[in-house]
């Protein structure tokens, strides 16, 4: 099976007949913001038990949780996705 780029489309080759498949970014921009969203809120939990056990390095997971949301804003300001 091989794909063609053609003007902005990507056409697939299945059994000599080309059908065409558009990968669009837009269709997939819920699943990334849902897998960042989700990535980011279990981090910030996590940090937030280990802060509550005594552990320092908690506050590094929820700066890395922040970091990841942060990466979405910007991310859609600039059209990454």
């Amino acid at each position: 099976m091989g794909f063609i780029i053609r003007r902005g489309s990507i056409y697939r080759n299945v059994g000599g007949i080309m059908s065409k498949d558009i990968i669009a970014v837009e269709k997939n921009k819920p699943v990334i913001e849902t897998i960042i969203n989700t990535a980011a809120l279990a981090l910030t939990a996590y940090g937030v038990q280990r802060i509550t056990t005594g552990a320092y390095d908690g506050y590094l997971t929820i700066i890395f949780g922040m970091s990841l949301e942060f990466f979405k804003y910007k991310g859609r300001q600039k059209k990454l996705w």
